[in-house]
């Protein structure tokens, strides 16, 4: 069997300068974060994302702030375990990814619009390979992997009409992309997503969400890791206040 890659989601509460941010410090929320990593670390993951995922509404262009909160705090992980680090920030800031992960030493970068447009809450999301490709190398940033999401068949968030397929061409053709992210809404869709797009690649494929105890069993079979956020705390719809559920970790942990 290939080695699968768990990939927890560092859930962050609103960072400083988000409009629902209550007064908590970079230094409170790092610690929390690196906590957080670590109980992942003793149980054997060797990577963990982290991501803006409460600072709703998402900015198209993200401040400052927010970048600098990112930096502290994957650099306090990075420093303080063994573990490869990721970033995602929301919306779709990839030379804000690729500038904390560099900033960090991070190993890998999440971009959920890399080629293509869409139309978002946030407004019209526009890929931008060139661009991001130009500042990772500006950066001497080239061992920083880009995964790129792609959707299923004629997304209707998406301005153009294209199969599974052509995305993930385009991804690896336009955008570079080292690694796919695959998401379906169900199960048994995100495992045909992964079959179709493993006919045209060889490239990582990785799952965006959805992934627990059921299921894991029959993603290992198509995918190569798995991001699971949600799944991992004590209370899945509240995830800024809901602690880590350490069997749960254990028990996917041990299935792959």
């Amino acid at each position: 069997m290939h080695q699968f890659k768990i990939i927890p989601m560092i859930h962050l509460p609103p960072l400083p300068g988000s409009y629902q941010n209550t007064g908590n410090s970079v230094e409170e929320i790092s610690k929390v974060a690196l906590e957080e990593a670590q109980t992942f670390e003793r149980y054997g993951v060797t990577s963990v994302m982290i991501q803006n995922s409460s600072d709703i509404p998402y900015s198209v262009t993200t401040k400052i702030e927010t970048i600098a909160s990112l930096s502290v705090i994957g650099k306090s992980i990075k420093d303080n375990t063994n573990l490869e680090v990721g970033v995602n920030i929301s919306r779709n800031d990839s030379n804000g990814s690729i500038a904390v992960a560099k900033a960090i030493n991070g190993s890998f970068v999440r971009i959920k619009y890399l080629t293509g447009a869409f139309v978002t809450a946030e407004g019209i999301l526009e890929g931008d390979p060139a661009t991001v490709l130009d500042y990772r190398t500006k950066l001497h940033g080239n061992d920083i992997k880009i995964w790129a999401d792609i959707y299923k068949d004629n997304n209707p968030q998406s301005m153009i009409s294209l199969t599974i397929e052509e995305q993930a061409k385009n991804s690896i053709n336009f955008g570079k992309a080292e690694g796919l992210i695959i998401t379906g809404k169900t199960d048994v869709e995100t495992i045909e997503m992964l079959k179709r797009v493993r006919r045209v690649t060889a490239l990582p494929l990785i799952v965006g969400g959805g992934v627990n105890a059921s299921n894991i069993t029959s993603i290992v079979e198509y995918a190569d890791g798995a991001i699971i956020g949600s799944y991992f705390r004590r209370n899945n719809s509240n995830l800024e206040i809901s602690p880590l559920d350490e069997r749960k970790i254990q028990e996917l942990v041990e299935m792959v």
